[in-house]
């Protein structure tokens, strides 16, 4: 993952990052960083809200009956019911997630969930900066569809969509 990842960071100046559930939040596994613009330079080990585009791509491609057990077990630490309910429309209309200043004040974020073609386990990608260097429509028109390019070789899948979990 890690040569398409640097890639995609040149390209974008984001923030690229792979993680996986662990618990409650989202852990970084990999984190490249392409810009100096970027103020938020997360590392591995990093631990993201489900709040964020990461986690909200978690808790989307979850089955329902699973997400519906994860989200009242987190209980208040949860995030909001329509975030959620927008987070799975999102997912089912483009194959991603999106934060749009929403996780944190000023940056952007997409996401794309995956599972390994090695079965090493469910993973989510993601790319995130300041909204000066990557507002929404950069985020849906190129990014997105970049992150599931690679989300598509990483996961050996030769279609568009396909179930995560």
């Amino acid at each position: 993952a890690k040569a398409s990842m640097v890639q995609l960071a040149r390209e974008t100046g984001g923030a690229i990052a792979l993680g996986t559930f662990d618990g409650d939040a989202m852990v970084y596994v990999e984190a490249i960083h392409g810009s100096s613009e970027l103020y938020l330079r997360l590392p591995v080990g990093y631990r993201a809200s489900l709040d964020s585009a990461m986690g909200l791509a978690h808790i989307a491609a979850l089955p329902d009956v699973s997400r519906q057990v994860l989200l009242k077990r987190l209980g208040q630490a949860a995030p909001a019911g329509n975030i959620v309910k927008q987070a799975c429309l999102d997912l089912g209309a483009t194959g991603c997630c999106f934060s749009l200043e929403a996780w944190r004040t000023g940056i952007n974020a997409v996401a794309v969930p995956f599972q390994a073609v090695t079965g090493e386990g469910v993973f989510v990608m993601s790319c995130g900066g300041p909204t000066s260097l990557l507002p929404a429509a950069t985020l849906r028109k190129h990014v997105g569809p970049a992150l599931r390019n690679i989300v598509r070789q990483l996961s050996g899948s030769t279609t568009e969509r396909k179930k995560y979990f």
